[in-house]
């Protein structure tokens, strides 16, 4: 069995804005605003995330880069393409819409990308796997550019972009350093 590898220890920052600031101030919860301990109490309530967005979204979409396609509402065609941040290592996300349950799991090891992902079925997908290296992307240890139901359409900065049909795919390329 492959042993995880340590995640170095890090100190939270608990200075505003911050989430370690809502916790060293007390909070259970997110709180609607930054400035929930400071500002009139008349709109402080802490269940709710707001934050000048909706930060669960921001998680499934920005991380695990499940992204409605505004030409085709109701995710018939979605665009997949997830923005590995910082030294975070692994994301899973789902999304649940009217075709089925849109799946999105990575994981960097060994710099790596791997991606499982699932595009229900009678949908179609976009998706941006991220590479400089187009070349190097796999489907399940073939050569993406010769798998069926996977099409090559262009190399975009450091994502190298495939239309998929409805399916269950796993991808894999060497990934882009991130800073």
């Amino acid at each position: 069995m492959k042993k995880a590898p340590e995640t170095p220890s890090r100190t939270p920052q608990t200075t505003r804005p911050s989430w370690g600031y809502m916790i060293a101030k007390g909070g259970t919860s997110i709180w609607e605003r930054w400035d929930q301990d400071t500002r009139d109490p008349g709109m402080n309530g802490k269940s709710q995330m707001i934050l000048a967005g909706n930060l669960g979204a921001w998680f499934y979409q920005t991380l695990g880069g499940i992204h409605y396609d505004p030409a085709q509402p109701g995710f018939k065609h979605m665009v997949l393409r997830p923005q590995p941040v910082g030294d975070l290592a692994w994301v899973t996300a789902s999304h649940k819409c009217l075709y089925g349950t849109i799946r999105s799991a990575w994981r960097i090891d060994n710099g790596v990308f791997h991606w499982k992902l699932t595009v229900p079925p009678n949908t179609t997908a976009t998706v941006y796997v991220p590479t400089s290296e187009a070349t190097s992307v796999t489907e399940s240890g073939q050569s993406a550019a010769h798998v069926a139901g996977v099409q090559f359409v262009r190399q975009e900065g450091n994502a190298a972009i495939y239309e998929v049909v409805s399916g269950t795919y796993d991808f894999a390329a060497r990934i882009v350093p991130r800073f």
